[in-house]
């Protein structure tokens, strides 16, 4: 599985510490270097980058996302032998941003591009949005909730089910398995995840904090 990996020039030791477990686990890493910007800019930019991904592998294979932040901690061979289903997304739960945009898989074919679509139409609503939403809560991952909630309603509980959204087949994972929040779960937990995901937009150093983190929990 191909596994894309994006982050700005100055998140690049955590960068490359994410690419060495992509290929540990025998995965190959798609990585885009982005140009410093408008921290908004990058993360609206993202799922338009991952559609023009999408649109160049063969046809049936499966494409990961992770945010730099988030990292593998042991094997999903499971994820990637699910064919039933055309996009695979986290789900936390609570609030209203209840999937989250940092782990994610997409199958390719046509209906996972549409997905996708669907989702940067979504951010093609940012100025009118703008109007009605805290700026700190702008970003991809709002727009990918508020694309769920178009066509679900909101508060549903989806963890560990499928979903057909217009005839997409989606998955949504356990977050505590596949997208384990490290500010949130306790050691135990952690160590059932295969992917654990932290925050580093809230760390103070994160280029020095995630890789100590790790090592402390030694995973």
């Amino acid at each position: 599985m191909n596994i894309v990996v994006m982050a700005t020039k100055n998140y690049k030791p955590i960068l490359d510490e994410n690419v060495h477990r992509i290929q540990k686990y025998g995965h190959v890493p798609i990585v885009h270097v982005l140009e410093d910007a408008d921290f908004l800019e990058i993360k609206l930019s993202k799922p338009r980058l991952m559609l023009n991904e999408l649109q160049k592998q063969k046809e049936g294979d499966l494409l990961g996302y992770l945010d730099v932040d988030a990292f593998l901690v042991d094997p999903i061979a499971e994820i990637e032998n699910d064919t039933e289903h055309d996009v695979l997304l986290t789900y936390r739960g609570g609030g209203e941003r209840v999937v989250n945009s940092g782990v994610y898989f997409l199958r390719a074919n046509d209906k996972a591009k549409r997905f996708m679509e669907m989702w940067c139409d979504k951010i093609g609503e940012l100025e009118e949005v703008r109007k009605e939403v805290d700026p700190n809560r702008l970003g991809d991952q709002l727009f990918l909730n508020r694309l769920i909630y178009s066509h679900f309603t909101q508060g549903a509980r989806f963890k560990n089910t499928t979903q057909d959204l217009e005839g997409i087949r989606i998955r949504f994972l356990d977050s505590t398995v596949y997208n384990s929040n490290v500010a949130v779960y306790n050691k135990d937990v952690l160590h059932e995840a295969k992917i654990i995901h932290f925050l580093a937009s809230t760390m103070a150093n994160p280029v020095v904090g995630i890789p100590l983190k790790l090592k402390k929990l030694g995973i």
